[in-house]
């Protein structure tokens, strides 16, 4: 990479390989295309599953109240089964979402890197780890919540001025703790599949690659993330700007607004997946740069980068 701006080098190196964006786009694409279909599928089957009778539908002009009981305890009924589907909905997709996470960043970083070999089962163990860390983080909102609920007391008790704003302070500081904490080791997950497959690099070594590197080049990963941080929300404003504009088509032109709004949430979209691929390229840039300034006197093994006093080498660049 050079002496330049990772930032630019992540944006020049995804505008000179346009491939790289369209892998981008079409494993997430798919990904998002399969969750909708799945989503659309349990909500059609729960809705059959809560079809009242033709001869409820006849009898209801009545009213009976036991025609509106028998209607009622069917309709509770299929809503008692509705966090089972949600459950068994949500850990599916998270299943297909890790496997195509692996899938589609193993393609972009075979491309990035070539020819440098790319382990998909050492991308596949970061994307389950990843997954581990969003369900730890939500498990930490939830024992934030009760937590507050437990100070709060039991119902009906009188809370002061004071204790109210006690309380409130103290479950904002515990989300705020538990998002930084989730963002943080996101962060690095996503960050340690770059060093993943070269010199039989795992996934663990590949995540101490990624703490060490990060350590020596902290600041060109600080200010990289912060600037695709703030193109993304340039491309937020610009894409709710552009869907405001569209829903002041509405009246006038409903099949206008229709298609404008899809074009606009496809366009951002697609910007979207170029600002990640890109950052990708701009962290790999700043991976190069670093071995190429301090090369390793030899290959190390695959935890040597945990023990080594020294300057540890970068198992997926040497």
């Amino acid at each position: 990479m050079g002496s330049g701006s990772p930032t630019l080098y992540g944006l020049r190196t995804v505008l000179r390989t346009p491939a790289l964006w369209l892998t981008e786009i079409a494993w997430r694409w798919t990904f998002k295309a399969a969750a909708a279909l799945l989503v659309l599928l349990t909500a059609f089957e729960f809705l059959h599953d809560l079809r009242v009778s033709d001869s409820h539908l006849l009898l209801s002009p009545t009213r009976n109240r036991a025609v509106a009981a028998n209607v009622l305890s069917g309709v509770l009924s299929g809503l008692s089964r509705l966090p089972r589907a949600a459950i068994v909905l949500l850990a599916g997709l998270a299943m297909l979402w890790v496997f195509a996470y692996a899938l589609g960043r193993g393609a972009t970083l075979k491309t990035l890197r070539f020819p440098k070999p790319v382990s998909f089962f050492g991308i596949l163990i970061l994307g389950f780890l990843r997954l581990g860390v969003a369900l730890a983080s939500i498990l930490g909102l939830l024992g934030a919540g009760l937590l507050v609920g437990a100070l709060m007391g039991p119902q009906g008790e009188t809370l002061t001025s004071t204790t109210a704003a006690a309380i409130a302070a103290t479950f904002l500081v515990l989300v705020v703790a538990v998002w930084l904490a989730w963002k943080i080791l996101d962060w690095m997950l996503a960050l340690a599949p770059v060093f993943v497959g070269s010199d039989g690099n795992d996934a663990i070594s590949a995540l101490g690659s990624a703490l060490w590197l990060v350590s020596r080049r902290l600041g060109a990963y600080v200010k990289t993330t912060i600037w695709f941080g703030l193109f993304h929300f340039v491309a937020l404003a610009g894409a709710i700007l552009a869907f405001t504009f569209a829903l002041a088509l509405a009246r006038p032109s409903p099949g206008a607004a229709t298609t404008g709004l899809a074009m606009i949430a496809l366009l951002y979209f697609a910007v979207l997946d170029f600002l990640h691929i890109s950052r990708l390229a701009a962290y790999v840039g700043v991976a190069e740069d670093e071995n190429e300034a301090d090369p390793p006197p030899e290959t190390p093994g695959p935890l040597a980068i945990l023990d080594l006093p020294g300057e540890p080498s970068l198992p997926g660049f040497s």
